[in-house]
């Protein structure tokens, strides 16, 4: 059953490159999105996207919606997450290539995608390392920018931070 968290209170890992080395707690304002039929019909086709022997009997999904205009991300890293969405609704832009390594270390490459509006792209956080490139204008562009919803589901030792 899904049902809308009563904290919007999150705890950003240390050691996620770009970010401070400590814990931090960062508080966003609320959005509901359950009432929506619409979107509470995403959120459930997402989480069927886990497999089910990695499904757990409660947790968190977040939902983030990010426009990036250069750098998606600071560098190689991992969201300390069970596994991450990218859904990109709209891009004005070259790059932005989601690519993910294996969990070792980022030398070893071991699949790379440049998500298109309507596409999705979703992984097991702790099995990979990601990044995505930096976005670049479309020719005869002065600016670019991407638009995507980034959705995380929660480790169960994460869940109730």
């Amino acid at each position: 059953m899904l049902e809308e968290h009563t904290d919007t209170t999150i705890v950003v890992p240390a050691g996620v490159p770009g970010r401070h080395p400590h814990l931090q707690r960062r508080t966003y304002r609320r959005v509901t999105v359950l009432t929506d039929p619409a979107f509470k019909a995403l959120v459930e086709r997402m989480l069927q996207l886990i497999p089910p022997q990695s499904r757990q009997g409660s947790g968190t999904f977040a939902i983030h919606l990010l426009r990036t205009f250069t750098n998606v991300v600071t560098g190689v890293h991992q969201d300390g997450e069970q596994y991450v969405f990218v859904y990109v609704l709209d891009k004005h832009a070259q790059g932005g290539e989601t690519i993910l390594y294996s969990g070792d270390g980022p030398r070893n490459r071991v699949f790379g995608i440049e998500l298109r509006p309507g596409q999705l792209l979703a992984f097991d956080d702790v099995k990979f390392l990601h990044e995505a490139t930096p976005l670049r204008p479309l020719p005869g562009q002065l600016r670019a920018h991407r638009d995507a919803l980034v959705c995380t589901v929660n480790l169960p030792k994460i869940v109730g931070r």
